[in-house]
């Protein structure tokens, strides 16, 4: 399982990491803290996660549960409103579930020219259906 799924999948709930933190490495908290360790992830944060998570599996699709993941690791990067991600390269899993560059997606919105076969999917990336249009908006 890559790293990124597993801490997901594994603090998925949980609001407040410092106590845990604190509980885990409290007599290290000066010695993590002067490392750059944060309590919480800022959305540079994920942005670098979904690059790592890219380089490591490349242009394989993501199972069912690395895109699940992956969607709300993208909701966590555009949902923090008070910190700009612009200039940040993210990745965002396409039609076919592939983590694409979003600079080189593109929204669905006239789903008819993709059922009547009209665009040609091995040269046009679509966001993935489960990426909503307001959370698109945000990246």
């Amino acid at each position: 399982m890559h790293p990124i799924i597993l801490i997901v999948s594994h603090f998925k709930g949980v609001t407040n990491f410092s106590s845990l933190l604190h509980a885990a490495f409290g007599s290290c908290d000066v010695f993590l803290r002067n490392l750059g360790v944060r309590e919480i992830p800022n959305p540079s944060d994920y942005a670098h996660s979904l690059r790592e998570l890219h380089r490591e599996i490349g242009t394989s699709k993501l199972n069912a549960n690395e895109l699940k993941s992956v969607i709300e690791v993208i909701g966590l990067a555009a949902s923090n409103n008070n910190q700009n991600i612009s200039g940040e390269i993210i990745f965002a899993p396409d039609h076919d579930g592939i983590l694409v560059n979003i600079q080189d997606l593109l929204q669905n919105d006239q789903p008819w020219l993709v059922t009547s076969h009209r665009l040609d999917l091995t040269k046009v990336h679509l966001f993935h259906p489960k990426l909503n249009h307001e959370l698109l908006k945000k990246l």
